[in-house]
């Protein structure tokens, strides 16, 4: 009777941990949100981004353009709900890959802007993000 006790507490545990796990890595935590793109040369675009998560942050590893070429300027900032933001087709404060992957995209209502220039007409934007460890990649296509 006693091993039969531990055996299915042990199991239990082992379910929950298993379930958690696969609750916690199995959805898409980053998510976009208004994407802005001037028409006149799609050479410009802005990206709304959020983390839906409510466990850790979400780490962003690469940012690529149309056929995994890199975008000639990125910028990475926090923008708060309800403020209107005025966009321009120029970067204020250009940043390197590195440096956004330095910035964390934490997990609240915070909302993030991701903006991204390029030399040639943007057509997709590719997002690779680390969360919980596992790494995933978004791609995000223009018409």
């Amino acid at each position: 009777m006693k091993k039969w006790l531990i055996f299915s507490r042990t199991s239990l545990l082992l379910v929950g941990i298993v379930g958690s796990s696969v609750y916690i890595r199995g959805g898409e935590s980053l998510q976009t949100g208004t994407i802005i793109t001037f028409p006149e040369n799609k050479k410009f675009v802005a990206i709304e981004l959020s983390n839906q998560s409510s466990f850790t942050s979400v780490h962003l590893i690469d940012v690529q353009v149309n056929n995994q070429a890199y975008p000639s300027g990125l910028e990475l900032k926090q923008v708060e709900a309800n403020k209107i933001i005025t966009l321009s087709d120029q970067i204020d404060q250009p940043m390197t890959l590195q440096e956004i992957q330095k910035k964390n995209i934490e997990r609240s209502n915070k909302k993030y802007m991701l903006k991204i220039t390029h030399s040639k007409p943007i057509d997709r934007v590719s997002l690779t993000y680390k969360y919980v460890g596992k790494t995933q990649t978004q791609a995000i296509i223009f018409d």
